[in-house]
């Protein structure tokens, strides 16, 4: 009896930990294409080609061909160029978790 009693509540802790490793390791991914995307869009002056360089970025980690699409109910990609500044936010929702990652770098001239 307290065997499986214990069982249970390890189970939870374990499933509980390894969904937060999870999370962790795609906030890194998130927080790294905001912040490449960000760079890329400030030299470019552009944020299609912010968003489109955090995409590809996402992408490859994903080990996803750059022709498939991204999942839009899990990532969204925003970028903004306002006051000389390019800021590339990336929200992601899965795993009963939500995460988001915002990087702003300055405009290239």
């Amino acid at each position: 009896m307290e065997l499986c009693v214990s069982l249970a509540v390890l189970s939870i802790i374990l499933l509980f930990i390894a969904n937060a490793g999870l999370a962790f390791n795609e906030w890194n991914v998130i927080s790294f294409a905001a912040r490449e995307g960000a760079r890329y869009g400030a030299i470019t002056h552009s944020e299609a080609n912010a968003i489109s360089r955090s995409e590809s970025l996402i992408k490859s980690n994903k080990g996803m061909s750059q022709n498939e699409s991204l999942n839009r109910q899990k990532y969204t990609i925003t970028a903004k160029r306002e006051y000389g500044n390019m800021t590339v936010t990336i929200q992601w929702r899965g795993g009963g978790f939500s995460l988001r990652s915002a990087k702003t770098f300055r405009l290239g001239s």
